[in-house]
């Protein structure tokens, strides 16, 4: 029997495993075997890795911001609140209190560290909050002081300041720095 078999050497067989092996010859040798290939090119597999790196380097900083963002607005709303304690503070005891005086319950955090000291000057009484940011995110002071009106009577203000990142702004006189 020869080893070499032709395809015209089968041609009119009627035997079923013959008939089988000759379909599945035809079929592989025509179209490359029709069989669907499985799994990924490595092609493929690069571009995919190239589109989600792509998308994870504008997608981390943005979430990191976002958390940085988070943070500052505790330590705005601890220095805000912070001020409208200190005016209702001196309505009662006519002075500015201490962080420890307002009994507000704010602590130190993981993110700001905060204080509040009163100070009484020759040009009047104040109080000048701080929160010092811990890890990389923007500090914030705020200040209270009075000021005489026109027909004798005094004003309460207040003053919320932004610094830049890792730094507590430092107010002097009504005005945030530059």
């Amino acid at each position: 029997m020869p080893l070499v078999h032709k395809f015209s050497d089968y041609r009119n067989t009627t035997k079923p495993e013959v008939i089988l092996l000759l379909k599945s010859f035809v079929r592989c040798s025509i179209a490359r075997c029709s069989k669907t290939p499985l799994g990924f090119t490595l092609l493929e597999l690069l571009v995919v890795i190239a589109i989600l790196s792509l998308l994870a380097a504008i997608a981390i900083p943005s979430f990191l911001r976002q958390t940085n963002r988070a943070r500052e607005a505790e330590a705005k709303t601890y220095v805000g609140a912070i001020n409208r304690a200190q005016q209702s503070y001196f309505t009662e005891n006519w002075k500015f209190g201490s962080l420890a005086d307002l009994e507000m319950g704010i602590s130190n955090s993981n993110n700001y560290s905060y204080d509040s000291n009163p100070s009484i000057s020759a040009t009047g009484s104040s109080a000048l909050t701080t929160a010092t940011p811990i890890s990389g995110a923007r500090g914030y002071a705020g200040k209270v002081w009075l000021a005489p009106g026109i027909s004798g009577d005094v004003t309460s203000y207040t003053l919320l300041c932004e610094g830049l990142d890792n730094s507590t702004p430092t107010i002097s006189g009504t005005t945030c720095p530059n």
